[in-house]
């Protein structure tokens, strides 16, 4: 009877690879058959970049520092990979380590974006710690849909990557640009009266997630009364990064009462902490105790302030662990630092220590 069972989901087990592999088969065949045009994908870009309703979310922008970096967001992008056609983008869990109330657990994930026409698959492969911050220091995760969750966000910001990873540079360019010229008449004919109400209006939201006047017109350097179109468009992609978690308000509005951490509440009523990065040091100038990632002894993870930092900081891990260097080189290898945005330095950091720490 095993014997019966056994030779049957072997069956089944071939049957479903063979299903997969002509699926794949015919997707390839089909892109071959009606590959992209260009310049028809290019003008659908851009045409797409014309609604303002897409512009208002399509793109995210940080600090890197004297200069001011504006990409598309993950909206966008998924906007973009069908207008190019032939893409195929997901992301999947590899492995999972459960965890307890007292130890979190942590997920491996591979993202991708497969150029079905051109054969070209741009990847990532991380680890996701089930874990979430709270101001107290966090708590690990055991519920499927808290996993789930946390999984999908970090997924889809590596997504983003590995979809823009196929695009030439000037469609990229020229889809940001679009967006501004968008946004710009979305605003409105540039007159002092209309550039006040916008910036009112702009204002509120920024109070909705926890930023205060004061804090705003610290960063911008003087009042809202006294905005300008590009300061509009430059502090649209701004909420919208930390909107979307990209960036915590400490790092882009720094505030005087030590920590300035502020909950607030989003538009769907739940509730929204903003606290530090993970890694970076708190008001009090220490990381949570409550994480047990940090009880490495050592070496200081506080996160560094640029890439170089970060490269530096990773050749004083592999010197300090050379029994650990081959580990982290191959780590560093399928998650590079070069071009790393600043919001994912925590990440690159909490690898470091899983490595260390094993």
């Amino acid at each position: 009877m095993n014997d019966i069972i056994q030779q049957n989901n072997q069956m089944t087990s071939g049957t479903e690879t063979d299903r997969v592999m002509m699926q794949v088969q015919a997707q390839v065949m089909m892109a071959k058959k009606f590959p992209r045009d260009v310049g028809e994908s290019r003008e659908k870009i851009l045409s797409l970049c014309q609604n303002p309703k897409l512009a208002s979310i399509a793109t995210y922008s940080y600090d890197r520092g004297e200069t001011n970096i504006e990409r598309p967001s993950i909206q966008l992008a998924k906007a973009m990979a069908v207008a190019w056609k032939n893409l195929e983008y997901n992301w999947y869990e590899i492995s999972r380590r459960r965890g307890t109330k007292q130890v979190p657990g942590e997920s491996h994930i591979t993202v991708y974006c497969w150029d079905l026409e051109n054969n070209t698959r741009p990847s990532r492969t991380f680890i996701v710690r089930h874990w979430r911050d709270t101001r107290s220091g966090g708590y690990s995760l055991t519920d499927e849909r808290d996993i789930y969750e946390v999984c999908a966000n970090m997924a889809a910001r590596r997504m983003r990557e590995c979809i823009l990873d196929i695009f030439p540079k000037d469609i990229e360019d020229d889809a940001v640009q679009e967006v501004k010229k968008t946004m710009a008449r979305a605003m409105g004919d540039g007159s002092a009266d209309t550039l006040a109400v916008r910036a009112q209006n702009l204002l509120k939201k920024f109070e909705g997630i926890g930023v205060t006047r004061a804090m705003f017109e610290k960063r911008l350097g003087k009042s809202i009364e006294s905005m300008i179109m590009p300061d509009l468009l430059k502090y649209q992609g701004i909420f919208m990064t930390l909107n979307d978690g990209e960036q915590s308000i400490e790092s882009v509005f720094p505030s005087n009462n030590g920590n300035g951490i502020s909950q607030t509440s989003n538009s769907n009523g739940n509730s929204k902490d903003k606290r530090p990065l993970p890694g970076k040091k708190n008001g009090k100038g220490a990381a949570p105790k409550t994480d047990p990632a940090n009880q490495t002894g050592e070496i200081d993870w506080s996160l560094p302030a640029d890439e170089a930092g970060l490269r530096a900081f990773f050749n004083h891990v592999c010197e300090k662990h050379p029994d650990k260097a081959e580990e982290l080189k191959v780590f560093e290898k399928n998650d590079p630092i070069q071009g790393r945005p600043l919001e994912f330095y925590d990440d690159f950091v909490d690898g470091m220590k899983r490595i260390v720490n094993n």
